[in-house]
């Protein structure tokens, strides 16, 4: 069975005011016992699935903070357990401030063939306000080194919609990580999420952050400028040059098969859906007792598993495939979205090319709710 493995590094230095992903801050001394239990989970899944690995994605928190050794004992681990194709797309995570000539030498050499560079902003006082450790000075350097060993395929994020970001600063972003030439870019639109500093901030002083008819500009613009640029953008928050696009997270847009390591990773097998739990301490003495780290399985249903495929495919830019949709699930949603399909036609919310329902540019900024009321 082919799969896409993600591995999760759940060790960040400090905290960003907008992240409400899992991960933990000052635990450096828990990082050799980690990487211990996560060969264990490598060796218990290798053990229950012949899996072919087709796509591999380290994320965090913050993989570029291991250090060599670590980087190299989870490979070794992979590469021992799991068949992995010969076509294989390897993508590991860094932030800026963590990445040095070493760390890029050491992935290269331990067959990574792609970087993901948490860029977020080039604006030295957006990076203080959002808790980033790196300055533009840093960011410089580091696209700079990297430029200059020719990393074959690299890609950057950026964050728009930050407090007290206006457009000029996000198209002076734009314009700046253009210049490095990377070969993918993601935008990330600020999610307000519960819990995070932001969270605190917006509900004192809702008025320093960009309103969304604001932040429905930027996006145009950086939609516009991308494509003038030969960034195509084949899902709504990344653009990649020609064959550039991320394999790994089309697995997760086409619903393929993923296996999820680490804690709070998620994975999908078939109409299984798991995830590990949310805690590093809990995740190592489980795997210490060879015990898989398990916090929920569900077996999503059918009318599960359509929605996600409707919600998942309206996404890409070539949109949902209706035959697709007939022959998966024997579902004809022209019939019983009729009337919901025509009125978005209509309004220019949705466009219709051959078999493929499409987001238009303006359907994309309302995605939400167009796909919530198709589904």
């Amino acid at each position: 069975m082919e799969v896409s493995l993600y591995i999760h590094i759940p060790f960040c230095k400090s905290k960003c005011h907008y992240c409400d992903f899992f991960s933990i801050s000052k635990a450096a001394k828990l990082i050799p016992e980690y990487i211990d239990a996560l060969a264990q989970e490598i060796k218990i899944y290798s053990e229950k699935y012949n899996f072919k690995i087709k796509t591999i994605y380290i994320g965090g928190g913050t993989p570029s903070i291991l250090n060599p050794e670590n980087i190299k004992s989870i490979i070794l681990n992979v590469r021992e357990y799991f068949y992995l194709k010969s076509d294989l797309e390897f993508t590991i995570e860094a932030n800026p401030e963590s990445i040095n000539a070493d760390f890029l030498e050491t992935i290269v050499n331990c067959g990574i063939n792609r970087l993901s560079i948490g860029v977020q902003t080039f604006n030295d006082k957006l990076l203080k306000f959002a808790g980033r450790l790196a300055s533009q000075k840093i960011i410089d350097e580091k696209l700079n080194l990297i430029k200059k060993i020719k990393f074959k395929n690299w890609s950057a994020d950026l964050i728009y919609g930050l407090p007290y970001q206006k457009l000029k600063d996000f198209e002076n972003d734009l314009k700046k990580l253009i210049s490095y030439n990377p070969f993918h870019i993601s935008l990330y639109s600020l999610t307000i999420e519960n819990g995070t500093k932001f969270f605190s901030l917006y509900e004192r002083k809702k008025e320093i952050f960009p309103s969304d008819d604001e932040i429905a500009d930027m996006y145009l613009l950086a939609n516009e400028y991308l494509e003038k640029n030969n960034y195509h953008r084949y899902e709504i928050s990344n653009f990649a040059k020609k064959s550039f696009e991320c394999k790994h997270n089309l697995a997760y847009w086409n619903q393929e098969n993923y296996l999820g390591l680490g804690p709070s990773a998620v994975s999908t097998i078939q109409n299984i859906r798991w995830k590990n739990v949310p805690d590093v301490n809990g995740y190592i003495k489980n795997l210490k007792n060879k015990k898989v780290p398990i916090l929920e399985k569900t077996k999503l249903t059918k009318k599960e598993k359509i929605q996600e495929f409707i919600m998942l495919q309206l996404r890409l830019r070539k949109g949902l495939n209706l035959d697709l949709l007939k022959q998966k699930y024997k579902i004809d949603l022209f019939k019983i979205r009729n009337q919901e399909i025509k009125k978005f036609i209509e309004a220019e919310l949705l466009k219709i090319k051959g078999k493929n329902l499409f987001l238009t540019l303006k359907g994309i900024m309302i995605s939400n709710s167009i796909i919530s009321e198709l589904i």
